[in-house]
């Protein structure tokens, strides 16, 4: 029961150091977007994809080996798998409280992170937008019985001069 239990969290800790790597690509992630380094930022979306399999892949193993500790219920939470680390092998009680404290901890970076970084996206995918529209043209369509009335109803506004 000590083998299997010392292998959980020996699992947790690998999973955790997948998440870990994730908040530090998130991190990263966040510069090269204010930066707008698009090709690094595509590198480490990569990379990122590259960590996440990895985290897959010990939270698979990590997931089977709790189901072996107890399979009455494999899908018990991290309180309950404490609880239960705590009734069968106090002595490892603290290992486990320390990886999954790690874990809560990572996950509630990463979670603040990933928001952060979407905002940030967002920010820019709306200045692209704004661009756009001042440069070719911000037409409001009208739905009619014809259709979309876009073209016909108004003149466009350019702040580029096309001639050729």
């Amino acid at each position: 029961m000590e083998k299997q239990c010392l292998e959980l969290i020996e699992l947790q800790d690998k999973v955790n150091e997948m998440v870990e790597k994730l908040v530090i690509l998130a991190s990263e992630k966040k510069k090269l977007v204010i930066q707008g380094n698009i090709k690094e930022l595509d590198n480490l979306i990569r990379e990122e994809g590259i960590v996440i399999l990895e985290l897959e892949k010990w939270e698979g193993a990590r997931f089977r080996a709790q189901g072996g500790l107890y399979p009455e219920h494999p899908g018990l939470d991290s309180q309950q798998l404490l609880k239960w680390v705590r009734d069968n092998c106090p002595h490892l009680a603290a290992l486990m409280q320390d990886s999954i404290s790690r874990l809560e901890i990572s996950l509630g970076c990463l979670k603040t992170l990933n928001q952060h970084n979407n905002e940030l996206l967002q920010q820019s995918l709306d200045h692209i937008a704004f661009l756009e529209a001042a440069v070719v043209g911000d037409q409001p369509g009208t739905y009619s019985e014809k259709g979309l009335q876009a073209e016909n109803m108004r003149a466009r506004i350019n702040l580029l001069d096309r001639k050729i």
